[in-house]
């Protein structure tokens, strides 16, 4: 009898365990770029295909089907010769922007994802590099950060025949980061700078600067927006990640403590599509997950995410929110599975 209850309790014990949802783990093996620094990803809306591209100028896509074996769709796409530092799908998936070294913004058609062509033109004007691109939330703007301290809008309303309609000035040296809350209300701005800066787009065609942009107290290279639009989280050279209150954008201010565990700049950040989560990346070779969900007390979720062998320059969740991709100047993409 204390045998068998003794084996029962076991059983239990074991059934407890392997019924936990498991930990953050590798998915598969890590992809290799053949074109040096792997330096930017994006999910395509419905999550069936990724997007990666290199310092080499080198952009696929791939199959998404099963996310632990992608199959890199070739051959690359036609275009870039410089590296493509940042990309983003359209809304609507049909279109996927890049943006390079060599001050072009190269648009793609993937509603054929295996004969993807280009969109139109590439777009070029005398901005230098392409730091950043981003899509606004209906699709009709694409935004771009520039080498010359602005923010380009381009009117996406047409794909064959996008144009530039706005030349925005940043106060900063250079533009790393740009991006949209979800209900189009704003823009924000990050780079070579300790501020943010925030512009209203409630008129479209005549972005409102907020006089009351966001000081930092170190140089930012990035900002993301949370799924609602309302909170902000911000990355500096410092190695911190701040948490900022856009709810009022006329009078930002900080949430509770920064975010501390990065050992050196923080150069990419994501939030989960629930807005639970929040991944951070840069140049310690680390990514780093941390629970948002009570902003007066966010918390790291497990261990930092290693393996690299050189700075992490991006993270990406999958519109489902149970895969996480990574770029790094190791030259490998990694892909993560979330519980």
């Amino acid at each position: 009898m204390v045998l068998f209850s003794s084996v029962v309790g076991i059983v239990l014990v074991l059934a407890m365990i392997l019924g936990r949802e498991p930990g953050v783990r590798p998915l598969g093996h890590p992809l290799a770029d053949q074109n040096g620094w792997a330096l930017s990803t994006a999910f395509s809306p419905d999550g069936k295909l990724m997007a990666s591209s290199s310092r080499k100028g080198g952009v696929w896509l791939w199959d998404m089907t099963d996310p632990a074996t992608p199959v890199r769709i070739d051959p690359a796409l036609t275009g870039p010769r410089d590296g493509v530092t940042s990309l983003a799908f359209s809304p609507d998936g049909r279109i996927l922007a890049g943006g390079s070294w060599d001050g072009s913004i190269w648009l793609w058609d993937t509603a054929d994802s295996g004969a993807p062509q280009p969109a139109g033109r590439a777009l070029t004007d005398d901005s230098g590099p392409i730091w950043s691109v981003a899509f606004s939330a209906d699709g009709r703007t694409l935004a771009s950060g520039s080498d010359d301290t602005t923010v380009r809008l381009w009117d996406m309303t047409n794909h064959a025949r996008p144009w530039q309609f706005a030349r925005l000035s940043s106060d900063m040296e250079f533009v790393t980061s740009v991006a949209f809350s979800a209900d189009n209300r704003l823009l924000v701005a990050a780079g070579y700078s300790r501020t943010i800066a925030i512009w209203d787009m409630a008129d479209r065609g005549a972005p409102k600067r907020l006089t009351q942009s966001l000081p930092t107290p170190a140089t930012t290279y990035v900002a993301a927006f949370s799924p609602n639009g309302r909170l902000l989280a911000t990355g500096s050279t410092d190695g911190l990640v701040r948490l900022w209150d856009l709810a009022v954008p006329e009078d930002p201010h900080p949430i509770g403590r920064p975010l501390t565990g990065h050992t050196n700049r923080v150069w990419s950040l994501a939030f989960s599509p629930d807005g639970s989560t929040l991944a951070s990346s840069g140049f310690d070779n680390s990514v780093r997950l941390w629970d948002v969900n009570d902003l007066s007390n966010p918390e790291p979720i497990g261990a930092p995410l290693t393996g690299y062998q050189g700075w992490v320059l991006s993270v990406r969740f999958s519109p489902n929110g149970r895969v996480l991709a990574s770029t790094s100047s190791d030259s490998t993409i990694r892909l993560w599975s979330l519980p």
